[in-house]
């Protein structure tokens, strides 16, 4: 079952994120670029998985992707110019 197999993934995903990050003496900056992978990642499993656009033309794939990328450096630039 795909759909068990993910939520097993993100929860394992979650339980790193509360349990082991905060003891690794991440700054400001390694918070971000780890919340900006995460945000990758799901958007990767919910427009691969969810949306099922695995054989979609690679341009949609791609903007799919790029889309959140460009939404989290923009906030993560205007949270930095804020600092």
């Amino acid at each position: 079952m795909p759909s068990r197999a993910l939520c097993v993934a993100t929860l394992c995903l979650v339980l790193l994120s509360v349990l082991v990050l905060p003891a690794s003496g991440l700054g400001a900056a390694g918070w971000a670029a780890w919340v900006l992978l995460m945000v990758l990642g799901k958007s990767w499993l919910i427009s691969e998985q969810f949306m099922e656009l695995r054989h979609a033309p690679k341009l949609w794939r791609m903007a799919l992707l790029l889309w959140p990328l460009l939404l989290g450096l923009l906030l993560v630039g205007l949270w930095s110019a804020a600092q």
